[in-house]
Formats: structure tokens, C-alpha cells, sequence
């Protein structure tokens, strides 16, 4: 005859505080009992036994409340069953996200998409400018999911057939876009630098560009000079940051458009600064021409670097396409008969 199976005994107890050890011990010297667990805040004592124990949950009691020394009270509850979880449905979903410039654009939108209520997991791509989502469809819906990612300011739509010829579409402009500002931070910095080096190197050359302006005290050619070619460069080749840094901070993001933008707007506002100062006191010494190349430059060298990004995202997608364009658009399913 099988043994019969092993039992787990919940009884509650009076007054165990005082004698929780003991009573512990005591229990444990019972024949049959293998672990004994005291509760104290809930008065709970558990009790589990041997296969093959022949006592009962009255023998339990009985053996409490005659234990030396102190009076209890016990009895038997039911123990309570584990928590079981509620059963909903999930789904999920393929977002396109427009605006990101670094991976720390992708793991800003990753956060708040995770801090959703009624999303399980996400996922976002910066390479690809996606995100994959699992949520609980009785929480939350799409639309939902889409203003959390342009409540941070990016823009977001859900990846569907049509979304990846726009999306081809929407890098080959960006591409372009990023072509435009190198050209102009390019035309307009390679003569910045090549005035402070022929100012460093071979000031004759440039004789009369450290003269006053119109005869203004503190002004010179060069710095006037240097001035209005950085302007361009750091209000229309870096807009793009500029425009992105006041979204992220708005939304307290500070990424990689913001490092950006503070760094080149503090160069550049020094070097104003430092040239207002310099006609102020009529001394030419305050100048420093060599803040505006700094901005300058520090534009140039992104702007080229994200521009070489865009080339290869855009060279990834046409790859992609011309892999989805090889897939079989009709399958023709072969059945074996019995005649072979």
C-alpha cells in the first residue's frame, strides 16, 4: 500500500511570542514532523510532515497547547494559496521612431516606453529607428504607446509593409539634408581656419586684417571677419542640434544634440562676448577670433560625422530592400497522393 502523501499543517497560535524557540524545538522531536516555520506577526505556525506521519492535525494542537511552561492557543487554518496571476492578453507592436541622433536618444525612449503602465518590454533600435513593444492590450493600446514616444519629442508611427519604402525615402532626404549643412559648414570654416593660421604663421600676409574697424577702438578686421563666417555655421549648419537640445531638455533628455549645442553656443557666445568687451574698453587684446573657430570646427567635425551615418543607415536600407525584393511572392504547396 502507497504511502500516503505529504502534508503541509497552517495553525494559528496565541501567545507564540514568548516561546517561539522552544516551541519550535519541541515540535521538531515529534515523530513524523520535518520542518517547523514560526511566524510571529501573523501568530502562524507551519508544520510539515513526513510521508507516512501518523498525526493528526488535533495531534498538533494538542501537543501546543500542553506545551511546558506557557499557555497556548491553537487551531487549524487553512493555508493560504499562492497568489495566482491574472491571465491578459498581450500583443505586440513595431514602432518607427523619427528624431533620435544617439544611443542615448534610443535608451531615453526605451525607458519611457518600459515605465508605461501595461507594457511588459521594449526594445529600441537606434540603427534601424525602432522600437519593439509588448504590451497588455487591457492597459494600454497603440495610440497610447505612440504619444508616450511623442510626449518626449520624437516623432512615432507603427512599422507596417508601406513603412519601409517610406522609411528608405524618409533617409535618402535625410541624407540630403545632412549634405546641405556639411557644404556649408565646410565653405564657411576652411576660410576660419585659414586666416588663424596665416595669422599665427604668416602674419604679413594678411597685413592691415588686425587694423581697427572704421577706426573703432578694440575692433579689427579679423575678428569682424572670422565673426560673420562663424555665424552661418553655428545658427544654420547646427540648427538641427540646437532645435533637438531645447526639446530634450525640455523634456530633461540630455543627449548628444545637447552636448553639442552647449559646447558650440559656449565658444561662440565667448568669442562675441570677448569681442564686445574688447570695443568696450578699446582694447584689441580681448579678442579671441580663435573661439569662433572652435565652434566652428566642433560643428564642421559632427556635422561630417553624422553625415557619414546617414550614408550607411541609407546603404543598410537599400541592402534590406533589395533582400525583401528577392522573397517568393507566390508558393505553390505540393501534395503527395497515393498513387505517388
Amino acid at each position: 500500500m502507497a504511502a500516503p502523501p505529504r502534508r503541509t499543517v497552517a495553525l494559528h497560535v496565541e501567545g507564540i511570542a514568548n516561546a517561539e524557540k522552544t516551541l519550535a524545538a519541541t515540535l521538531r522531536q515529534l515523530s513524523g514532523v520535518d520542518v517547523v516555520t514560526i511566524d510571529i506577526s501573523a501568530n502562524l505556525t507551519t508544520i510539515r510532515l513526513l510521508d507516512g506521519c501518523a498525526l493528526t492535525e488535533q495531534d498538533l494542537v494538542t501537543a501546543i497547547e500542553t506545551f511546558d511552561r506557557h499557555h497556548l492557543t491553537a487551531y487549524v487554518v487553512q493555508p493560504l494559496a499562492p497568489p495566482v496571476a491574472p491571465v491578459t492578453a498581450s500583443c505586440t507592436v513595431t514602432l518607427t521612431i523619427v528624431g533620435m541622433m544617439c544611443n542615448s536618444c534610443a535608451n531615453s525612449v526605451e525607458t519611457a516606453l518600459r515605465q508605461t503602465n501595461g507594457v511588459v518590454t521594449a526594445v529600441v533600435n537606434y540603427a534601424t529607428e525602432s522600437a519593439f513593444v509588448k504590451f497588455c492590450t487591457e492597459t494600454v493600446g497603440i495610440r497610447s504607446l505612440v504619444e508616450v514616444v511623442e510626449g518626449i519629442g520624437y516623432e512615432a508611427s507603427v512599422a507596417t509593409g508601406s513603412t519601409t519604402a517610406a522609411t528608405i525615402v524618409n533617409r535618402t532626404v535625410e541624407l540630403a539634408a545632412w549634405k546641405r549643412r556639411v557644404v556649408l559648414a565646410l565653405v564657411f570654416t576652411l576660410p576660419i581656419v585659414l586666416i588663424m593660421t596665416l595669422m599665427d604663421a604668416m602674419p604679413s600676409m594678411i597685413m592691415g586684417l588686425d587694423s581697427p574697424v572704421f577706426g573703432l577702438g578694440g575692433s579689427s578686421w579679423d575678428s569682424l571677419i572670422i565673426f560673420l563666417l562663424a555665424t552661418p555655421v553655428q545658427f544654420v549648419a547646427a540648427a538641427k542640434f540646437h532645435r533637438e537640445a531645447f526639446k530634450g531638455a525640455r523634456n530633461r533628455i540630455l543627449g548628444m544634440a545637447f552636448l553639442v549645442s552647449m559646447g558650440t553656443n559656449a565658444a561662440y557666445l565667448y568669442g562675441l562676448f570677448a569681442m564686445i568687451l574688447a570695443i568696450y574698453y578699446a582694447n584689441a587684446s580681448f579678442n579671441q577670433p580663435d573661439m569662433f573657430m572652435t565652434s566652428t570646427m566642433l560643428v564642421a567635425f559632427v556635422v561630417v560625422g553624422k553625415t557619414l551615418e546617414a550614408f550607411a543607415k541609407g546603404q543598410t536600407s537599400e541592402a534590406l530592400r533589395k533582400l525583401f525584393d528577392l522573397q517568393a511572392k507566390v508558393a505553390t504547396m505540393m501534395v503527395k497522393d497515393t498513387a505517388g
